[in-house]
């Protein structure tokens, strides 16, 4: 714990950077991503969903595939046949559409049995939230999904368990979508009673002491990385096992608890526990 205060203390300017990040930026969306609570309160206001339950959340999450790989920013298990990955994005510098497809499809290809029946293959949901309008929508929620079309140009949806959602802060109708969206790019702390979840994170992180050292700390160590080149918002490309790798490490200086690690993170106990005795 020492260690990690006279890093904050030691590094100011660094820790003024971090102060300025937002939820929609990457290396503050992998460190509250992690929060299983603040993952499912985002999917129950862009999903409207108030009855779901997010199971496990991973951040960071790594699928490799044959020719391609992906790093998934968060992907979260809501019940045995339903995934739900969230991105976040603020550079216009990818073919969403091609990008949300390629995604679902690793996702549904990597959870899927080697001998399963197609009837057992997983429900799958990416939500795409951005800075910018990748559909030039009207609305600040999009939903694209497959459908049917006859010669009279009548459009029917189909229900083949995969949806693609996409979010921008670009469009705000004040909605409850809209005001979730406007936090993602809120860089100063607040104190939200309609999203208590993802404020008590970002006060956690922002206005703790405890939370400004795991800020500073994996600023620090993904700069060291050549993963930060000179921002605090640079690209995180980390891993799990990474994750592991530090949250294991606060949990020995005695920042956090093993207890708190299971149920604000949402690692399997077991692996956690192996980890910490190695």
């Amino acid at each position: 714990m020492d260690e990690i205060n006279a890093k904050t203390r030691g590094n100011p300017d660094l820790l003024s950077q971090l102060k300025r990040l937002r939820p929609i930026d990457d290396m503050f969306f992998r460190l509250l991503s992690c929060r299983k609570e603040v993952c499912q309160e985002i999917l129950e206001t862009l999903l409207e969903e108030d009855n779901l339950t997010v199971t496990q959340a991973y951040s960071q999450c790594e699928l490799v595939g044959i020719k391609r790989s992906v790093i998934l920013d968060a992907l979260c298990t809501v019940s045995a046949k339903r995934l739900v990955n969230i991105e976040v994005q603020k550079d216009h510098k990818n073919d969403d559409l091609r990008r949300t497809r390629f995604h679902a499809s690793l996702i549904t290809a990597h959870y899927t049995d080697k001998n399963a029946l197609f009837s057992e293959v997983p429900d799958v949901t990416v939500i795409y939230i951005s800075e910018y309008n990748t559909l030039n929508a009207k609305h600040p929620v999009s939903v694209v999904t497959r459908g049917t079309e006859n010669d009279d140009g009548i459009f029917e949806k189909i229900n083949d368990g995969e949806t693609i959602i996409f979010a921008t802060t670009a469009v705000n109708d004040h909605s409850r979508k809209s005001r979730l969206l406007q936090r993602m790019i809120d860089s100063t702390p607040f104190c939200d009673e309609e999203f208590p979840k993802l404020s008590e994170a970002v006060n956690y992180y922002k206005c703790t002491r405890e939370g400004n050292g795991i800020m500073c700390k994996l600023a620090e160590e993904l700069k060291d990385e050549g993963r930060i080149e000179g921002r605090a918002e640079g690209k995180v490309e980390g891993r799990i096992e990474g994750q592991i790798e530090l949250i294991v490490k606060l949990i020995k200086d005695g920042i956090i608890s093993t207890e708190e690690a299971i149920r604000n993170y949402g690692f399997n106990e077991q692996d956690l526990r192996k980890s910490l005795n190695k």
